[in-house]
């Protein structure tokens, strides 16, 4: 399956609350997965693995939570699909 995400697709910046980010899921879209990565390049590219639901993130109500506690990496990718 193959599809193109609108350019206007709004995607909210995190927000560090009590050492937490999160994010929002876009209105008409589903999380697919969240990948995670550190700060240092890999072969000039980022080095994903990823994220666990239930140990390294949470999902209520449309809200990611990262869980700070067992966050392994420091870069956070999200992937997105039409509901």
């Amino acid at each position: 399956v193959t599809f193109q995400l609108p350019e206007s697709l709004p995607i909210e910046g995190f927000q560090f609350l009590g050492g937490n980010p999160r994010f929002s899921v876009p209105a008409g879209y589903a999380l697919n997965r969240v990948l995670g990565a550190d700060t240092a390049l890999a072969a000039n590219d980022w080095a994903w693995s990823n994220l666990v639901e239930g140990v390294h993130y949470t999902v209520a109500t449309g809200q990611v939570t990262i869980v700070s506690s067992n966050f392994p990496r420091r870069v956070i990718r999200a992937g997105f699909i039409p509901e």
